[in-house]
């Protein structure tokens, strides 16, 4: 009797830790780490936010658009603050290393209900590939960077 109910259990517990869903895949590297650092949804927008308000330098994007971001043809609105002085340089570089501008902006916001450190500009960006892409800014002598994932 004892040996029947400890194959019975054993069996239950096997078959409680078999799963039909296919697994998740596990992010490696250091670029897919670096997509997944310092994304979160802000609380008085309900959008998604990347890259960091931090001492020194602060670059943070406010995405229209759903996180993961969808590839497609079309630009992807991404509001930016800064921390610095002088106008806004942003770049974008694609998971296979090609740097490319916003396809518009970055325009001065001079009005906003976005609470972030820094100014705000409004850019347009086409992100036709997969993976994690990485934006690059600059103002003046400050330099930062933020990363997005799309699917």
């Amino acid at each position: 009797m004892r040996r029947t109910v400890v194959l019975g259990v054993s069996v239950l517990l096997l078959a409680a830790c078999t799963s039909t869903r296919p697994p998740r895949p596990v992010a490696t590297g250091a670029k897919m780490d670096a997509c997944a650092d310092h994304v979160a949804t802000d609380p008085g927008t309900g959008f998604t936010t990347v890259g960091q308000a931090a001492a020194g330098t602060s670059l943070l994007g406010l995405v229209f658009a759903r996180y993961p971001v969808p590839a497609s043809t079309e630009p992807t609105k991404i509001a930016w603050r800064m921390t610095g002085a002088g106008p806004l340089l942003i770049s974008a570089v694609s998971p296979d290393g090609r740097v490319s501008a916003p396809s518009w902006g970055p325009e001065p916001h001079t009005g906003s209900n976005w609470v972030a450190p820094g100014d705000e500009w409004g850019t347009g960006f086409v992100l036709t590939q997969h993976g994690c892409w990485t934006f690059r800014a600059q103002r003046s002598s400050s330099t930062a960077s933020a990363h997005l994932q799309v699917e």
